[in-house]
């Protein structure tokens, strides 16, 4: 009889940690766990991206998209950061050019998804940058976010986009407005989908 207690308290001790040992299931389902294990990560790690003053890191950004990607939870992340713009500075290779704003007054939804869809266009190539000819856009209703290229060809960083969009949005608030880098040949910037900004 007390060998038979024994086998029983030991059969479940193991049993509890066997239990409490157990990995969470891939792919994670629970939406609370998402975003403690992957949404708020990636947010952080985005900050710290943008603190570079190079802000080109294709191999942290590879990792951002497959440890984001995955669950494809973007727009949840690109919310997060648009409305943490007012902490995002300019690298210093662009602080000396200054917005250009228009009168035109976007509806702040689709402002907001527009470079959402910007942003995630660019982040899908898996090492934060993007190339392109002559014109990119991401509109939502009605309004759109773009990139105007005059060279020959250009490739634009996510880094960069987002600070510039940032730069964009303090200056001109809920107006359109875009931001020329001559040296470069490009201007991105965010308007009324109607036009065609190029």
């Amino acid at each position: 009889m007390h060998f038979s207690k024994t086998l029983i308290t030991i059969v479940a001790a193991t049993t509890s940690l066997v239990i409490a040992d157990r990995r969470r299931p891939f792919p994670e389902t629970d939406p609370d766990m998402i975003r403690e294990t992957i949404t708020l990560p990636v947010i952080k790690e985005i900050k710290t991206l943008l603190e570079d003053p190079e802000r080109k890191s294709p191999v942290q950004w590879r990792k951002i998209y497959y440890q984001a990607g995955y669950y494809n939870v973007w727009d949840q992340i690109w919310a997060e950061v648009i409305h943490g713009f007012d902490r995002i500075k300019l690298p210093t290779y662009l602080e000396t050019i200054k917005p250009t704003c228009t009168d035109e007054k976007l509806a702040q939804e689709d402002y907001e998804k527009a470079l959402a869809g910007a942003f995630t266009e660019v982040i899908n190539t898996t090492n934060g940058e993007l190339s392109f000819d002559r014109f990119m856009k991401s509109d939502n209703g009605s309004v759109m976010a773009y990139g105007c290229n005059s060279g020959y060809r250009q490739t634009v960083h996510l880094s960069d986009l987002i600070a510039i969009h940032a730069a964009i949005k303090e200056s001109c608030g809920d107006k359109a407005g875009s931001f020329d880098i001559g040296k470069w040949r490009v201007k991105y910037g965010v308007s009324e989908a109607k036009w065609y900004p190029c």
